[in-house]
């Protein structure tokens, strides 16, 4: 399944990143605020390469972003990351992920709906490859409060037939995909679950054996 990938900020990372999306044919939109940055990047990457800051409302606007499938914010700033992932999932975005080097704002953005989050000290594009492709255990970054982690659930057979509102987990866990052979689906309440689907799922550590007994079989 492809997706549309908006990917904010052409450091080291975003660029390296975009081009792993790209190679497996996602589409990808970068926005870089380095005009000169820009400009090298739209020359380098087989893709498009936005010009302008993220926390504007009408560059976010220009990305499309309420037609994006996920929005990866990756900027040197915190403040900038937070406002960005803030402004991406109230316009529209059906995902975020977000890079913070401060862990003490977590609560924040996981009470907004925003469960990727990512410290920079353990970053790598593959951690954030492995929450889009579905690698099968992710830890994400350390809140001061507890851990967030994303893990990776086959569905239980007795749940087979239920429709994804059906998922009694709790306000501290969310399902953000659905992983269906080699489709990727996007969670809605309506969508049915079937044998062999497995569930990525956040949830604070707090919760995870109350998680772990739902989704056992």
């Amino acid at each position: 399944m492809y997706v549309k990938i908006v990917v904010i900020g052409g450091g080291d990372t975003g660029v390296e990143l975009a081009k792993a999306l790209i190679q497996d044919k996602h589409e990808v939109l970068l926005v870089e605020s380095r005009r000169e940055r820009a400009e090298e990047l739209a020359e380098k990457l087989d893709c498009e390469v936005i010009h302008g800051d993220a926390s504007d409302p009408a560059v976010l606007s220009a990305t499309g972003i309420e037609e994006a499938d996920l929005v990866i914010v990756l900027t040197g700033s915190d403040k900038d990351n937070i406002l960005i992932a803030l402004l991406a999932k109230n316009m529209g975005a059906k995902e975020v992920i977000v890079r913070l080097e401060n862990p003490g704002y977590n609560e924040v953005l996981v009470n907004a709906g925003i469960a990727g989050i990512i410290n920079p000290s353990r970053l790598v594009v593959e951690e954030i490859l492995s929450l889009i492709k579905g690698v099968k255990v992710s830890t994400v970054s350390a809140a001061s409060r507890g851990n967030v982690i994303v893990a990776f659930y086959k569905l239980p057979r007795r749940l087979s037939g239920k429709k994804l509102s059906d998922l009694k987990l709790g306000g501290k866990a969310r399902v953000l995909l659905v992983y269906r052979g080699d489709e990727a689906l996007f969670p809605e309440d309506k969508l049915v679950l079937q044998e062999g689907d497995e569930l990525l799922i956040a949830c604070h550590t707090s919760y995870l054996s109350e998680l772990d007994k739902a989704m056992r079989e």
